[in-house]
């Protein structure tokens, strides 16, 4: 018999076969199959050696040309580039790794059906187990579980969202008016006008500012290079400010530009907006009945964060900021992240602007 269940619910299956039964892990979570292996023995443990390897291996460009495809079918272009889901990146979400242990299921009811031998799999993700459930239930295995951990799971995600996006929206007001109290003297617009500058993406936490001066941890000596070079520049500070450094920005105006200053009280009201996916056809491996469940656990993650908000929201102030005209390059760091994405279909709309993505790191193949 093949028991697929949940964390929670192993020792019922303990009551029901506890003789020779073999079991294995799907998930990430260190602490929770740790406990598992106290409870189930771990010489009963069935190892998956690199076989989830394998299978994400065999499945990555089918992958990576299913997310193009169904990017290009979305309805809302801007929204689908602002989220995690759109950068294909199994480290922003977890909808790659789940497809894959989709198909490292089948392989493992097939081998076990086989060889006609017991196991026990223990599925951490409350979708992946009703998507698991959903594409192989009605066949000779045995699904024990209940909905309690998929509705504990949403009121989690909910909570997080609804009390993150109340803090973005509290920081980005707090972070305008401090900054507005630094720059609304400021002369950086006349200090650059009718010259040929060069603006770089930068940071502001704490480790960037020493001794009242700006320490850029990933473009290094460019700034001042470029100044060696007679050419001017300005550093345009991201939104994520930590209100830590506000008076050190405040003292190096002449040069640093912070785009929340370009922020409008409508900009707020995108707290209430969330992402939607649009998912229809026949895709194979990726076929919308059998992988629902996957695709709204992508919704309710997203929804989690304030990336998809924090990234509309930015959208909006680098818009404002091209059409100051201050620059005519603009160089950020590169790093497949869902606001790069934003700040190029905003660079799109100004045919005299050059953007320039500097990959910074290395990329990991699965990236």
């Amino acid at each position: 018999m093949i028991y697929v269940t949940v964390p929670l619910k192993v020792k019922d299956i303990l009551k029901v076969n506890n003789k020779s039964l073999m079991w294995c892990y799907l998930g990430n979570d260190i602490k929770r199959r740790t406990k598992i292996t106290n409870t189930l023995g771990i010489d009963k443990r069935y190892y998956l050696k690199n076989r989830l390897h394998a299978v994400a291996e065999e499945l990555r460009q089918v992958y990576l040309d299913f997310i193009a495809k169904l990017g290009s079918e979305q309805k809302e272009y801007l929204h689908w580039w602002a989220s995690s889901f759109a950068s294909k990146s199994p480290l922003q979400n977890g909808f790659f790794l789940n497809i894959c242990y989709q198909v490292l299921m089948g392989e493992l009811i097939d081998e076990f059906n086989t060889k006609q031998k017991d196991i026990c799999i223990i599925i951490e993700d409350p979708w992946l187990f009703q998507s698991l459930k959903n594409r192989y239930g009605g066949r000779d295995i045995s699904f024990v579980g209940s909905r309690f951990g998929l509705i504990k799971k949403k009121i989690y995600f909910l909570s997080r969202g609804i009390t993150l996006r109340s803090l973005l929206a509290l920081q980005l007001v707090l972070s305008y008016f401090l900054l507005f109290y630094f720059y609304m003297n400021t002369k950086l617009k006349d200090s650059i006008k009718g010259k040929f500058v060069v603006a770089i993406m930068s940071y502001a936490s704490k480790e960037h500012f020493e001794e009242k001066r700006y320490n850029d941890l990933y473009t290094g000596e460019l700034f001042n290079y470029l100044k060696g070079q007679n050419i001017p520049v300005i550093r345009l500070i991201h939104t994520n400010i930590s209100l830590k450094v506000i008076r050190d920005i405040g003292r190096l105006k002449d040069f640093l530009w912070p785009i929340i200053l370009e922020l409008k009280v409508y900009d707020l009201f995108v707290v209430f907006k969330h992402w939607k996916l649009d998912v229809s056809g026949d895709e194979g491996i990726f076929d919308p009945i059998t992988c629902k469940w996957l695709f709204k656990r992508e919704v309710w993650f997203e929804f989690s964060r304030m990336g998809f908000i924090r990234n509309l929201i930015f959208y909006n102030l680098i818009k404002r900021t091209f059409k100051k005209n201050w620059f005519a390059v603009l160089i950020y760091t590169y790093e497949n992240l869902p606001w790069e994405k934003m700040l190029c279909i905003a660079a799109k709309e100004f045919k005299e602007l050059k953007v320039i993505g500097y990959q910074h790191s290395t990329i990991p193949r699965f990236y």
